[in-house]
């Protein structure tokens, strides 16, 4: 740093950013278009994962426990049609503890 005397100073401090877990679920996807094509939870150290999806009559039209698989958005083969959906994430982190997320997505075309 500088002072408008022109005096000079500096100082430093070592930070350590600790790995926590996390989870990131969209509120949004367009399974039609190029980009943001499937609804994917994303996070960090996570661990034991189980992804499901309902329908607004809480009919289960999605559940997977492979992290990196996302829905597209189709049932049973067929594109599910535009609307709000609710989803319920349930996993553990790296030391053992239970973690949920519900909410709303909506599928766009």
């Amino acid at each position: 740093a500088y002072s408008a005397f022109g005096c000079v100073d500096s100082t430093s401090q070592t930070i350590y950013v600790k790995n926590e877990f996390t989870l990131y679920a969209p509120n949004a996807f367009t399974p039609d278009k190029d980009f943001n094509e499937l609804f994917l939870i994303k996070g960090y150290e996570i661990n034991d994962f189980h992804l499901k999806i309902f329908s607004r009559s809480g009919e289960l039209i999605f559940e997977t426990s492979d992290e990196t698989e996302g829905w597209n958005g189709k049932h049973n083969g067929e594109n599910c049609p535009v609307g709000v959906y609710v989803f319920i994430v349930q996993a553990k982190d790296n030391t053992g503890n239970s973690h949920s997320k519900k909410g709303h997505i909506t599928l766009i075309r």
